[in-house]
């Protein structure tokens, strides 16, 4: 069994790998482990905001700076019902 830090470390690895440079965090007791992992990170830059709502809609825009195709994304996007479902997507799209 891997532990919950080897994990973390795997996916932080898995981001870096894929491209990602950014990461949106809102800090909480629950995402401390993750917190602490990007941050550390020399590659990764972490921007934190509070409101979870506002950090997913900071992000939406982030992606469709990178990805350049805003029509295919929106597409996507509006599909979705929750943050939960963009953090998926995003999740799969790394895979």
């Amino acid at each position: 069994m891997i532990s919950e830090k080897a994990s973390i470390q795997n996916l932080v690895e898995i981001c870096v790998q894929k491209g990602i440079e950014k990461i949106i965090i809102s800090p909480g007791s629950r995402n401390a482990p993750l917190i602490l992992a990007f941050s550390k990170h020399p590659d990764i830059e972490c921007l934190s905001i509070v409101d979870e709502r506002s950090a997913a809609y900071f992000y939406l825009g982030l992606s469709y700076k990178s990805i350049g195709d805003s029509e295919q994304l929106n597409k996507q996007y509006n599909k979705l019902k929750s943050k939960n479902e963009i953090f998926a997507l995003r999740l799969h799209e790394l895979m």
